[in-house]
């Protein structure tokens, strides 16, 4: 019997984004990591329902449009979750293949405790890992907890973070339902519309 069984931390709320095994987590990033190859671009980007990140159908559709155009080995994708931020690399490691939070449950209150969190993990990162990245980037909903975390830390550490994704206000309803399911609901579905990530993909070139 396993005395430790690792935990599936499925919620909403302070016990899933203040936890104990996601702040451990995160200080390991902190102390040990060290992107594999030094000098990319970080692309901070979306969660995912589905786990590992690269599996699930969000990413299978922004990591298809970023190999078609010869990108993805320029860039380091990097997820802003409820879990921590966590860079590509480390998404097959536990707790971030086994979690699941939806943001269809949040309140007010909870959105501003995981921007309250999210800053001072983003921040953290950026602080002792910002040295390793040529520029920075991201591919979020400009009306996400995520995105404002983003902003709040770019600006109190002097850093250029575009947004490379179209407003969502500026996406029709017509271009999500060409990508989207029947039995699957996901704000995020307006990043993976034809015109994003054709946004996306110039964008990124714009600035290599």
């Amino acid at each position: 019997m396993n005395d430790n069984p690792l935990l599936f931390l499925k919620g909403v709320g302070k016990d899933y984004v203040d936890n104990p095994i996601f702040n451990n987590a995160h200080k390991k990033i902190i102390a040990e990591y060290k992107p594999s190859i030094s000098g990319k671009i970080a692309l901070f980007t979306v969660c995912s329902w589905g786990k590992p990140y690269r599996q699930s159908y969000i990413h299978y559709f922004i990591l298809r449009s970023l190999i078609k155009a010869n990108l993805l080995d320029k860039l380091q994708l990097i997820v802003i979750t409820n879990a921590g931020v966590v860079p590509y690399e480390l998404s097959d490691n536990y707790p971030y293949f086994a979690y699941d939070w939806d943001p269809l449950l949040e309140t007010p209150k909870i959105k501003k405790l995981y921007i309250e969190i999210l800053n001072k993990r983003l921040n953290e990162f950026l602080e002792h890992k910002k040295k390793y990245y040529s520029k920075f980037c991201c591919y979020l909903r400009h009306q996400s907890e995520s995105y404002q975390s983003i902003i709040n830390i770019g600006f109190a550490l002097k850093l250029k973070i575009p947004n490379f994704a179209i407003h969502e206000d500026k996406i029709t309803q017509d271009e999500i339902s060409q990508v989207s399911l029947d039995f699957y609901e996901d704000h995020d579905l307006v990043l993976i519309t034809k015109r994003n990530l054709d946004n996306l993909v110039n964008k990124i070139k714009e600035i290599i």
